[in-house]
């Protein structure tokens, strides 16, 4: 579906584990993750915390890897690297942000629009908080049982994730110019800022 500009944005929740179910041999290691997709367009990925201390950080990106994920660890990676914002818990950077470079390896259907990758840190129990209204908030209308459950950002505020949304996330300086108008952020579209005035 098409995205059109406003404030008051669709918001839909999306467990990466039932995403992966035509791959059910790397599924697995996506429990925990999910994404809020932001008026069809923008996704904010949440990713439980990689352990630095095994990894490193950055964390080195194997392309060869995605959709071959042996691990829950490798499996927290290619998400980091796949998605354009990223939340992640680590208690000594909580509420700060970080700018991830782009691995140049990372390129077709799996590139994200941007030059970098955007971390926002959170508690680890605000992760648990986020995970919880997850379960509440989810989209599973391919599942039995399953509802399509697309909710408007003003229907979330009350929740946790929705208020990181409008508080953190839209006032980030790291949020694209292109983001913000398609989320109702700016009244002009960045690409019209630059047109000469007709007369």
């Amino acid at each position: 579906m098409k995205p059109v500009p406003t404030e008051n944005f669709n918001v839909k929740i999306i467990n990466e584990i039932d995403e992966k179910w035509e791959l059910p041999e790397t599924a697995q290691y996506f429990e925990g993750i999910f994404t809020a997709a932001l008026n069809y367009s923008v996704f904010i990925e949440f990713v439980p915390e990689i352990n630095r201390t095994v990894v490193g950080w950055p964390p080195k990106f194997n392309v060869e890897k995605v959709d071959c994920e042996t691990s829950d660890l490798e499996a927290r990676i290619i998400s980091l690297y796949t998605g354009s914002y990223v939340v992640t818990p680590n208690e000594a950077l909580a509420g700060q942000e970080e700018l991830i470079p782009t691995p140049r390896t990372l390129c077709g259907s799996y590139a994200n629009d941007q030059r970098d990758i955007i971390v926002f840190y959170v508690t680890s129990q605000e992760f648990i908080t986020f995970s919880q209204e997850k379960d509440e908030l989810i989209d599973t209308p391919f599942f039995p049982g399953g509802r399509d459950e697309i909710w408007n950002i003003s229907n979330i505020k009350k929740y946790s994730i929705g208020q990181f949304i409008c508080e953190r996330f839209l006032k980030s300086k790291y949020l694209s110019a292109s983001n913000a108008y398609i989320l109702g952020q700016t009244a002009i579209a960045p690409w019209e800022k630059d047109l000469p005035v007709q007369a």
